[in-house]
């Protein structure tokens, strides 16, 4: 298979190779209808996915409330947008594209990005070791020009090749409004903080729907962006405009991280974020955690340690210590200089708890500073990489939740350690 996402099941019969085409999973609806700019605004609508892709999986696991109407290909799915009988389809813009130009379905456009990135390499049968083996060397030998050649031939969408400069400043002009509603909204939550206890309720309010209302515009930026990096609305000769496209799309995601951060604290703050009482796979949940920084450990080379024994089932909320070990991984990452190592380490004490390490070798943090790392609300100037500084916090909220504790031990110039403690009635025999 040339274009396949890794996934478990698959990894059951078929061999991958390293990432080939890294793609966007964007929204498609019919023209003149309405507008859906995230998955949130297609709660309660149908759409048509192709049964057994992984995008598909996804969708159901994440947004159970959306009406999925399964098809057998991706022409398919499109003629059911154009036709008015679903409200919309999830895909790649490459692929969608060729099957809306080839089905000659004129009256689709994209509306939205989902935020779901899919990076797919060969499937290769796993009896055919000689023909992994081919693949790999030939896939080794391609250098950083051929890649590109062949990135724009298969990749890029052929159009005209007058720049839509209405469109950049549309993107430009909605980038500006963006950042200057965070100023003003930063000017407010400033003042909400020195408010009792009853306004901290109101700021969490107020921050959970002023982020639902910037999401929409800001992922249509993100989306558009990517659009013209693509090449729809006409080629970019213009290496400038190619930079501040891709300024604006990096600045959308950052801002998307924010809000996302946000989101998670202030339902953790306000008593909303709902504890399930799953059963689930401890070792499953870290590595799932590690399989999602990877490519940003790969970018530093950076080697990613996790001892799998011993196996140990807990109980509690999946998705919430997935995100747990996801952005203590990502912190590790981050602060750890391009060389080093980062470890993950299991231990079942003597009471019965358990005890997560995870060990960086990066710049650490200075000792007089630990405490108010956990506690702090904007990101650290001292540190060399930009983030939330509303990853820890949230840490500390979903371990607590679970009845554990996070305590964090570092030396400057040695690296840190993150510890996390979930107590023995978390502990599944």
């Amino acid at each position: 298979m040339p274009v396949l996402r890794e996934t478990e099941e698959r990894k059951e019969f078929l061999a991958f190779t390293d990432s080939i085409i890294n793609v966007s999973q964007m929204i498609f609806t019919r023209q003149g209808g309405e507008i859906y700019g995230n998955f949130d605004a297609l709660n309660g609508k149908r759409i048509a996915q192709v049964r057994g892709f992984d995008v598909t999986s996804k969708i159901e696991s994440d947004y159970p409330e959306i009406e999925i109407i399964k098809v057998n290909s991706i022409p398919e799915a499109l003629r059911l947008v154009s036709t008015g009988e679903v409200d919309a389809t999830v895909g790649s813009i490459p692929v969608s594209n060729y099957y809306i130009t080839d089905q000659t379905l004129s009256n689709i456009t994209i509306v939205g990005e989902t935020g779901y990135q899919s990076e797919n390499g060969f499937g290769i049968r796993k009896d055919l070791s000689l023909l992994q083996s081919a693949f790999h060397k030939a896939l080794n030998s391609i250098t950083t020009e051929e890649k590109t050649v062949i990135s724009r031939t298969w990749v890029g969408l052929t159009a005209q090749s007058e720049i839509d400069y209405i469109i950049v400043w549309q993107i430009v002009f909605a980038s500006g409004l963006v950042i200057l509603f965070f100023v003003v909204w930063n000017s407010k939550l400033k003042e909400a903080q020195q408010k009792a206890d009853a306004a901290n309720m109101a700021k969490s309010a107020f921050l959970a729907n002023m982020s639902h209302e910037i999401r929409t515009p800001l992922n249509a930026i993100m989306g558009f962006s990517d659009v013209m990096l693509v090449g729809i609305g006409g080629e970019l000769t213009n290496p400038k405009h190619k930079e501040y496209l891709n300024d604006i799309k990096n600045s959308g995601e950052h801002l998307t991280t924010v809000i996302n951060d946000i989101l998670d604290l202030s339902k953790i703050e306000s008593g909303k974020w709902a504890l399930k009482g799953d059963q689930f796979s401890l070792n499953d949940c870290i590595n799932d955690a590690i399989k999602m920084v990877l490519p940003k450990a790969k970018e530093k080379n950076i080697e990613v340690y996790y001892k799998i024994d011993p196996v140990i089932n807990i109980k509690g909320d999946q998705h919430g210590m997935t995100r747990v070990f996801m952005n203590l991984f990502t912190n590790a990452i981050k602060f750890t200089n391009e060389g080093g190592t980062v470890k993950c380490q299991v231990t079942e004490k003597e009471n019965g708890n358990i005890e997560i390490d995870i060990i960086d070798n990066g710049i650490g943090i200075p000792e007089d500073r630990l405490d108010d790392v956990l506690k702090q609300s904007q990101s650290n100037h001292e540190l060399n990489e930009e983030g939330t500084g509303l990853g820890l916090a949230i840490v500390k909220n979903l371990v607590e939740l679970h009845e554990g504790s996070l305590k964090l031990s570092s030396k400057v110039k040695m690296g840190t350690t993150a510890t996390i403690t979930l107590p023995e009635n978390r502990v599944i025999a």
